[in-house]
Parts: structure tokens; C-alpha cells; sequence
């Protein structure tokens, strides 16, 4: 039944690409938002637009959509298929139109690195400077309940981590197979045995654990089931994903079961691909649309 319902939502998806109006929707690559504090002095995005212009007195919700480890702006255009996806859930009416905005992420993880070198200060320019330039330029809805984040791996931990560091910016978070690390250990030599090569450039190389632990989702976890104006979170996984991050992600969920706060979890068949994560946006597109207002 499953593999039915994928195969049916996939062919939805291509009936409507082929099918639909000319400039219906508008997909814009290489753009680019001013944020002083990264190396460049500018953030790199893609944008998904559903019309050229939104109906009179209208204006859209915006989704800001991560990827992982070293990803640019292009790789959910070019790999996820937005687009495509967005398209044919608008046309069908199961969402509602909405901007799709796609940062460039590199190996930040999304977290603010003041080290010459590094990755520099990406939490303030997406929390910050890119949600500032997309009021300002495109007809959103400015407002909290018109605006939700998400991402993949290492965007699904930064998704996390902005709705937990800003409840009233977002309305709803979604992560998919998101890279959540369980904090560091004061022992040393329980620390020389965990990964550290691809923090280098958000947390210090040598890596400074203690900064590691600062910006860790986990430790965050109390203080976001006691918020009453908390984001709701939405996680799905691959079958096939990498172990330790499946349980990572059941440990991070469980831990918000046990504090009252109930959380959607899929478990999906695919590995730690794109061919996943592309069956995956089309159901958290829908979950999220329920989050949005349809108001400021």
C-alpha cells in the first residue's frame, strides 16, 4: 500500500510539472542576501516562487530549507526536486502556496564561528539577516505564523536548533534524517573516540568540545518542553539511514515523549540519498502546512 501511494504521489508530480501552466511557478538559483558576518559578506540562496505575484491582499508563508554537509544552494533545486513537489501539492490544493527559500549551508552546521577560517556567523545570518532581506523584497507574511525552517542532515539539526533558540520566529520545524549528535563527555578519553574531522569549521580545529556542547540541540531539550509557545517538530528518517543516527533521533524524540510533548516520526525505506529525502518533503510539506497561519 505504501509503495503504491509513493508511486501515485511521484507521477502526481510529474502529470503536474509537465502539465502546468507556463511561469506558474518560479524557481530562482544563484541569489544572494548581504550578511556581514560570513566570509564573502553575503549568504547564497535559491527561491522557489509559486506565481510571479500572489493574489490582492494576499501574501505567502516562507519555508527556509536546509541541506547537509557541504551543500550549496542548488542542491534541493537540482536533487530535491522542489519544485516539482511543490508545484503538484499547490495544484491539488493539499498545501497552501508558499516561498521556498534554500541557503547555502556548506560544513557550518549551521552555528555561529567567529575563527579565522571558519565557517563564520551562519546562525545570525539565517535567523537574522536572510529572513530580513526576504521581507523586504518578496510579499511574505512576516510574522511567526508565516514562516517555518527545515532541512536535511545537517539541516535538520540546524531546523532544530533555530525553533528551539527562536520559538517566536517559526511556527513549525521539520527535520529529515537529521545529523543530531549526542553532547560530548567530560571524560577525554570517551571524547578521542567520537568523529570530529567534519566540525572543524563551526566548532574550532582543534575541536573546542565545550563550544560543541554549547550549540548541541540536546541540552536544549527542557527548557523547549516547558515553552508553551514552543515550535512543533515533525522528524522522519531512512530505514537504511546510518545507525547512530537513527538513534539519535529516537533518543532526541523519546526524550520529547517523556516530557509530554508528542512529535510525528517516520520511519521511510531509503538510505541517508536524495532519492529519500525527495519522497520525504511531499507528507512534511503537508504536516507543516497545518502549522501555518493564514494571517499575521
Amino acid at each position: 500500500m505504501a509503495s503504491r501511494l509513493r508511486s501515485s504521489f511521484a507521477a502526481l508530480c510529474v502529470f503536474m510539472a509537465v502539465n502546468a501552466p507556463a511561469g506558474a511557478s518560479e524557481l530562482s538559483l544563484d541569489l544572494a542576501a548581504p550578511s556581514a558576518g560570513l566570509p564573502g559578506g553575503a549568504l547564497s540562496f535559491s527561491l522557489y516562487k509559486p506565481a510571479a505575484e500572489p493574489p490582492s491582499g494576499h501574501r505567502w508563508p516562507v519555508l527556509y530549507l536546509m541541506a547537509g554537509t557541504h551543500s550549496t544552494h542548488r542542491d534541493w533545486p537540482t536533487m530535491g526536486h522542489v519544485q516539482e513537489t511543490a508545484d503538484a501539492l499547490i495544484a491539488s490544493g493539499r498545501i497552501a502556496p508558499l516561498i521556498i527559500v534554500m541557503p547555502t549551508g556548506g560544513v557550518s552546521w549551521f552555528v555561529d564561528n567567529p575563527d579565522p577560517g571558519g565557517e563564520g556567523m551562519m546562525a545570525t545570518a539565517m535567523t537574522r539577516d536572510l529572513p530580513a532581506f526576504i521581507d523586504a523584497h518578496y510579499p511574505t507574511r512576516a510574522c511567526r505564523g508565516g514562516r517555518a525552517v527545515a532541512g536535511l542532515s545537517m539541516g535538520g539539526y540546524g531546523a532544530l536548533l533555530f525553533a528551539m533558540d527562536h520559538p517566536e520566529e517559526y511556527a513549525a520545524a521539520f527535520s529529515l534524517s537529521g545529523a543530531l549528535w549526542l553532547p560530548m563527555p567530560d571524560d577525554p578519553a570517551a571524547r578521542a573516540k567520537r568523529p570530529t574531522r567534519m566540525f572543524a569549521r563551526a566548532y574550532g580545529d582543534p575541536l573546542d568540545w565545550t563550544r560543541f556542547n554549547r550549540w548541541n540541540v540536546f541540552p536544549r531539550i527542557p527548557a523547549y518542553i516547558a515553552d508553551k509557545n514552543r515550535s512543533p517538530f515533525y522528524f522522519a528518517v531512512g530505514e537504511d539511514d546510518f545507525p547512530n543516527l537513527r538513534e539519535a533521533n529516537k533518543i532526541f524524540v523519546d526524550a520529547l515523549a517523556k516530557g509530554g510533548v508528542a512529535a510525528p516520526f517516520r520511519s521511510d525505506p531509503g538510505g541517508h540519498e536524495w532519492s529519500t529525502w525527495e519522497r520525504q518533503l511531499g507528507p512534511a510539506l503537508e504536516w507543516q502546512d497545518g502549522k501555518l497561519s493564514r494571517g499575521c
